[in-house]
């Protein structure tokens, strides 16, 4: 262990590289888990007659991701709505910023 550690801090180049990979792999992760979610939502749509887009909207004062969900999740369930918007816009808590944009899905029935 002393030898990893010690080739670790005399080489700041291996570190970086280590830490670079790491980055890289956390990111195709979260891409490879929103394009499954989104996979699956347009595979739930077409099996119920029913076709899904995205909309981006704006945020205006006074909205939430509470108030945008109840707005545009149809016949899901508020709190699930919300969990999928912050999962398709990759946000980390619920707070949104007055200005901003996010993507909302929209189901329709064909």
């Amino acid at each position: 262990m002393r030898n990893i550690q010690h080739t670790l801090e005399s080489r700041p180049v291996l570190k970086r590289m280590i830490l670079l990979v790491g980055a890289l792999i956390v990111i195709l992760l979260c891409t490879f888990a929103l394009s499954t979610i989104a996979t699956a939502k347009h595979t739930q749509a077409a099996q119920r007659g029913t076709q899904t887009t995205y909309e981006s909207i704006r945020i205006s004062g006074g909205d939430s991701l509470w108030s945008i969900a109840q707005e545009y999740r149809g016949l899901e369930n508020t709190a699930d709505f919300v969990e999928e918007l912050k999962v398709l816009n990759n946000l980390s808590s619920d707070r949104i910023q007055t200005g901003s944009y996010i993507l909302v899905p929209v189901t329709s029935v064909l």
